[in-house]
């Protein structure tokens, strides 16, 4: 024996027999088309095939894919061929029974031959009824629980009719066959699940057959006749296919058509591509989905070839390592108990004319290959990344593989992704991507498909680059607007959602808009946001938060005050090219000035303010015409007063007025330095007091009224004030007061024009000193002059003449002194007379313009004299009265 290619040999004389079919087959084959169509490629079965045998048992694990060399015959097997067999499920074993001898003359068997376990044993004797014959048809019939047989053909002729059961312990023989249920060999029988009925077709007796049987597991009945086509046939392959559901008649008696059968009614297969061929028997595979026959005679002699109909057409299976003996008669069945399809028995056609008896034993076993794990990776992939799958070891499967792959999204398969790296596009974040691969053996034997276990898509986070507000500076009637800049996210095709939160002040007052409403904030508010990109799958980037922005007035003005134009009044935010009306303190108080925008909305003007107007914080709005916005803006009366008059000198009277005080305060009113006056301001913030004006230097200065709300410095000027006395005496000091001068000034002092004196004033610009008068008697003008200032007073100031008698009274003859001066033009003439006009002598005065002179009473009468001193240069006279006393 050859390892791995001959089965087990038993040789005897096979001659006569085979030489009879030589002889027949030569004459077919004239008359038979050609030899076979070469194999074609196996097609793909339709679905996938379990992995586990279909009838419940796990596949032998020491068989390998293909074929593989089982338990051969016992010794005491004597090779025959026809012989009956079919699998018996309650044992779970195959009965082989009989067969025919290698020559007429030899002995014909009726032997019983179990094979269960992976093993070959004799099986129970046959009754002496059932005598030795081949070419008997069997089958198992599920119904009745039993091996049906029928027919055969031993020594004598012709063929039996006999019906003979089998239980797995014993055989019995059956129901008689019907008058015209004819004996015969080489028909083939098979159970048909769907009409519940064994059907026996063809066979042959005197002649050969083209009759249908059907067996109910009580009696035979006739089924339907074939069509007039189909030819008389024995030795052919007939089995049931459980795909198609029909019984399907191949070949036999050197014919190459094909028959299907379904129950009812028959009509043609695809022809055999092997060609012609006979005493082949034939198996449902139903882990290849078809039907198989292996070798068999024709054309001319037995070919190494195993066929597989499936799927409407013919198959030619290449052989892929071991592989059994080309043989004539050989037993083929699906073994469900070692999940492969047996191979047994036959004759070997080596043109040894029948010479060798084959007693192997195969398995051929294609379990549905598969691979034991597919991973995929990167185990957490994003949109940008490709996904490969890698798969694990492989097992079954039968001659080449070919890999399937597909990929699943979210459960659904990806339309035309068939490799084995999934590029980025069908997948998104979050998707759940799961990689399937299955293998397909070359007889189109498909595993399962194994499936990874899924690997999720990141979702990477959206960015933002930056948030701004707009406007950049914002006014109490604009909304605000969140622009962001730079949104992005890094996954193809997501979408990104901007979410804000506004803050004003720190507090939360928006959130999830993308605009403020003017009623969340109000002016001076420090507003921002914070934008955070959110894509379509809930992730959420880093928040980025803007500038602070600061909300400002429609109206920005400063300070007024009542009576005066409020200067630079600026207004923003409203409609582009209309009027805007300015109202005092309401949307609907006085109207106090109509302003045009520009195309911005804005505009700047003066705005007169009422002559009275209290004090503090006033409320401009602008009420645009066109647009309607009310924007309103602050501004502060501050307060204004007025001096009357406003030319003062020290110790003038004067009334301040004042206005633009808040009602009810108090106003303390003060020149600088002076002391304070309190007044109440009325109901429409006005005050009137009265105050006496205390020196203050020159040019003047400003009164002050101060108040809480503020304070009023009208302006007043300084007049300047020469207080002294009128009279006085020469060579003395007359008193100076001086007021409205320069502060800290030299003030000259000048008597007829003739600088005598200087003097400093104080802070308050006054003066209060002594003047010597070195001057001659007479009126004089004294004449205070600021050397800075330029202020200047003038006085006239009368030095009186006077003279002195000592003694002032007497008798006559009293010697009396006179004297006088200074005062009198020095070294000038003064005349003394006396009663008015009797000259006593002319005087001449000294330097100093001192005179002095004695004087004897003359007779006279008692009484007053009067005595004159007369200086016609200055016209100055005095006089002074004697008493003469008897």
């Amino acid at each position: 024996m050859q390892a791995g290619r001959r089965g087990t040999r038993s040789t005897g004389a096979y001659a006569p027999g085979l030489a009879l079919i030589g002889l027949l087959w030569a004459t077919a084959t004239l008359l038979s088309s050609g030899a076979a169509a070469a194999a074609s490629q196996l097609p793909k079965p339709p679905t996938a095939s379990p992995v586990n045998s279909p009838h419940g048992r796990e596949p032998v694990d020491s068989l390998g894919m293909g074929f593989n060399l089982g338990a051969s015959l016992p010794n005491d097997y004597d090779p025959v061929w026809d012989f009956a067999y079919a699998y018996f499920p309650p044992t779970q074993s195959v009965v082989m029974f009989g067969g025919s001898p290698r020559d007429r003359t030899n002995h014909w068997s009726n032997k019983t031959w179990l094979y269960g376990d992976g093993t070959w044993t004799a099986g129970p004797a046959a009754p002496s009824e059932l005598t030795a014959r081949g070419g008997a048809a069997m089958a198992f019939d599920p119904d009745i629980n039993k091996i049906v047989m029928f027919g055969g053909a031993g020594p004598a002729w012709p063929p039996s009719n006999e019906t003979w059961l089998f239980d797995g312990t014993s055989w019995t023989q059956g129901p008689a066959a019907p008058p015209d249920l004819l004996g015969r060999t080489g028909a083939e029988m098979v159970y048909d699940p769907d009409i519940q009925r064994i059907v026996m077709v063809g066979g042959s007796g005197a002649a050969p057959f083209n009759d249908v049987w059907l067996f109910d597991g009580t009696q035979w009945t006739k089924g339907s006749d074939p069509p007039a086509d189909m030819a008389p046939r024995q030795f052919f392959g007939m089995t049931y296919d459980e795909s198609m559901h029909v019984l399907v008649v191949a070949g036999g008696s050197g014919f190459s058509d094909v028959w299907y059968f379904d129950g009812t009614s028959w009509y043609a297969g695809p022809r055999l591509k092997a060609g012609p061929k006979e005493r082949f028997r034939l198996a449902y595979d139903p882990q290849l989905g078809g039907d198989v026959f292996f070798s068999g005679l024709g054309p001319s002699q037995a070919g190494l070839a195993m066929w597989m109909l499936r799927g409407g057409e013919w198959h030619r299976i290449r052989h892929f390592g071991d592989w059994p003996e080309d043989r004539v008669d050989g037993g083929i069945l699906w073994n469900p108990a070692q999940d492969g399809l047996m191979l047994f028995g036959g004759i070997l056609d080596d043109f040894s004319g029948g010479q060798t008896g084959l007693t192997d034993t195969w398995l051929f076993v294609d379990l549905p290959p598969q691979v034991a794990s597919v991973t995929v990776s990167p185990q957490a992939p994003n949109t940008s990344l490709a996904v490969q799958l890698s798969t694990g070891s492989r097992s079954n499967g039968y001659g080449p593989i070919q890999k399937k792959f597909r990929w699943l999204i979210d459960g659904h398969i990806v339309d035309n992704e068939h490799r084995p790296k999934l590029k980025p596009g069908p997948y998104r974040p979050t998707d759940q991507i799961q990689a399937q691969v299955q293998l397909v053996d070359w007889l189109g034997l498909a595993g399962p498909w194994v499936t990874s276990d899924p690997v999720t898509v990141v979702d990477r986070a959206p960015v933002v680059r930056e948030v701004t507000i707009t406007p950049s500076d914002p006014r109490v009637t604009t909304p605000l607007l969140a622009n962001p800049a730079g949104v992005d996210d890094p996954d193809t095709g997501d979408q990104v959602t901007m979410h804000y939160e506004w803050r004003v002040n720190g507090q939360v007052r928006g959130t999830d808009s993308d605009t403020l409403d003017p009623s969340n904030f109000q002016a001076g508010d420090q507003v921002e946001v914070t934008g955070t990109p959110v894509d379509s799958y809930g992730m959420s980037g880093d928040p980025v938060t803007s500038s602070a922005v600061t909300v400002g007035w429609n109206i920005v003005a400063d300070r007024g005050t009542p009576g005066h134009v409020l200067r630079s009044v600026k207004g923003f935010a409203f409609g582009p090219s209309e009027q805007v009306d300015l109202r005092l303190d309401s949307p609907a108080g006085q109207v106090l000035l109509t302003v045009g925008t520009d195309a911005s909305g804005s505009f700047t003007a003066g705005v007169p303010l009422p002559p009275v107007l209290p004090g503090g914080l006033h409320m401009l709005y602008g009420i645009g015409r066109t647009s309607g916005i009310v924007g309103p803006g602050p501004f502060t009366v501050t307060p204004v007063g007025s001096v009357s008059p406003s030319r003062l000198a020290a110790g003038d009277p004067t009334t301040f007025t004042g206005a633009g005080f808040v009602p009810g305060e108090t106003v303390a009113i003060s020149f600088p330095g002076g002391p304070t006056t309190n007044a109440t301001a009325d109901d429409e913030g006005s005050v009137s007091a009265s105050l006496v004006s205390p020196p203050e230097a020159a040019p003047g200065g400003t009164l002050t009224a101060v108040a809480p709300s503020g304070t009023a410095n009208p302006g007043y000027t300084t007049l300047g004030r020469f207080l002294t006395s009128d009279t006085g005496t020469p060579d003395t000091d007359i008193p100076v007061t001086l007021t409205g001068y320069g502060p800290l000034e030299q003030v000259q002092a000048f008597v007829d024009g003739a600088a005598v004196q200087s003097f400093t004033t104080d802070a308050s610009g006054s003066v209060n000193a002594s003047l010597l008068m070195e001057t001659t008697f007479g009126p004089h003008t004294v004449t205070m002059t600021g050397q800075s200032s330029g202020v200047t007073e003038d006085h006239r100031v009368d030095l009186l003449a006077t003279m002195n008698l000592s003694p002032n009274s007497g008798s006559v003859g009293t010697v009396v002194t006179i004297t006088s001066g200074p005062g009198w033009t020095p070294y000038g003439t003064v005349h003394l007379t006396w009663l008015a006009q009797d000259k006593i002598a002319d005087l001449t005065a000294d330097g100093d313009g001192k005179v002095s002179y004695q004087w004897t009473v003359p007779r006279h009468g008692p009484g007053d004299v009067r005595l004159t001193l007369i200086d016609d240069a200055l016209g100055i006279s005095t006089s002074s009265r004697f008493t003469i006393i008897q």
